[in-house]
């Protein structure tokens, strides 16, 4: 197995259908490479003010969504360690509304927040890229639900296309 194939129906929660729609059947590292350069360019023609906006009370800041990116990959990523690692237990699921409650990303710059995300994305990225192609596709239980680490690579970037879209729609437009 390797990392140029899209995961195949069981080894991704039915939750992951949404981000894995925005990925095609191509080489995930190179995507998740790709990807760094398109969020830059995007949110560092953001300035602060704007940063801070939200299109309706409830929800969240421009800042917000970007940090709430950062901490799904460092929590993905620890799933996917954890099963190439041959950890069986069931990983916890996180609650992203609790994170980003307590985030305080709207305190932060929006460049020092497009910092961690390329510093995270390039440490996700060496991860996968240095996964043995034998236990991309060992199956681990996150959140309830079978997953595998090919998945939650293809999650990452979908995730990241995801709410980058929602930005691009919903903030910019």
């Amino acid at each position: 197995m390797s990392l140029n194939q899209k995961p195949l129906v069981g080894e991704y929660p039915p939750y992951a259908e949404m981000y894995l729609q925005h990925v095609n059947n191509e080489n995930i590292l190179v995507l998740l490479q790709e990807r760094i350069e398109t969020v830059k360019q995007i949110y560092n023609q953001i300035d602060e003010q704007k940063a801070n906006f939200r299109y309706a009370p409830e929800k969240w800041s421009i800042k917000e969504v970007l940090l709430h990116v950062v901490d799904t990959e460092r929590i993905f990523a620890y799933r996917a360690i954890s099963i190439a690692r041959g950890d069986t237990r069931a990983l916890m699921g996180f609650d992203q509304d609790v994170f980003v409650q307590h985030s305080y990303a709207d305190e932060r710059t929006l460049s020092s927040i497009v910092e961690e995300f390329e510093l995270v994305r390039n440490s996700n990225i060496s991860l996968f890229k240095n996964l043995n192609s034998n236990v991309l596709t060992t199956k681990g239980n996150a959140n309830g639900y079978d997953v595998t680490p090919r998945a939650i690579a293809f999650m990452l970037a979908g995730h990241e296309i995801h709410h980058t879209k929602i930005i691009l729609e919903r903030y910019l437009a």
